[in-house]
């Protein structure tokens, strides 16, 4: 069985390859951390039998790239995985042909039973109910902050990279967006954090693991 995992947090892709290694019978894990890493390993064509693919990341649309990706991959499960909850960003993932959604907040064996699913031919949702969840990469608890709840999953994203201390502009460049547009999301989830700077935003998301 060959798995392609992409997401940009190498903590969680390393928490995501020894899961599916442990529950599936695995010859091949292919990771990336961006939309170039994607399509340089769907240039390839090798036969992969599930994709797990974060919703955000660098250099990936959803309405642009995501088309492509299933049109490559066809016959391919795909579960989609992202920090959002937000339900539009949900439908449409599975409007373009995702076979599942699961939320990053859920606990592990939620996961695992999704992953179970998907590849026994189901079609998964799997949001997060409570705050208080298992870190997928060590199992420690951490909080989940209902306002990262508020937010959809390019804000998730803006809000990752402002953490990292980002510029604007730094921000366009990764994620493959305009500044005019990244102004708008940095106004947006500085509203639904209630916090009233970037300084403020980033210590936010450095407290909750997503710098």
């Amino acid at each position: 069985m060959r798995i392609l995992i992409a997401d940009d947090h190498p903590i969680f892709r390393e928490g995501l390859r020894h899961m599916v290694c442990k529950l599936l019978e695995v010859d091949m894990v292919y990771e990336a951390g961006d939309m170039e890493g994607v399509q340089a390993i769907l240039r390839e064509k090798p036969e992969l039998d599930l994709v797990i693919l974060d919703l955000f990341f660098p250099g990936f649309e959803v309405l642009r790239d995501f088309k492509t990706v299933r049109r490559t991959l066809a016959m391919t499960p795909i579960l989609a995985v992202s920090m959002t909850s937000n339900m539009d960003d949900v439908n449409t993932i599975l409007d373009l042909g995702a076979n599942g959604f699961v939320s990053k907040s859920v606990k592990p064996d939620v996961l695992k039973q999704a992953i179970t699913d998907i590849m026994q031919g189901e079609r998964v949702v799997r949001l997060a109910t409570n705050t208080m969840v298992k870190s997928l990469d060590d199992g420690q608890d951490f909080i989940l902050d209902p306002r990262l709840r508020k937010l959809s999953g390019r804000q998730l994203q803006v809000l990752k990279c402002i953490a990292k201390g980002q510029s604007n502009k730094e921000i366009a460049r990764v994620l493959d967006i305009s500044p005019n547009t990244v102004r708008i999301h940095v106004s947006a989830l500085l509203k639904n954090l209630d916090v009233s700077s970037r300084s403020a935003a980033a210590s936010f998301a450095a407290a909750r693991g997503l710098g």
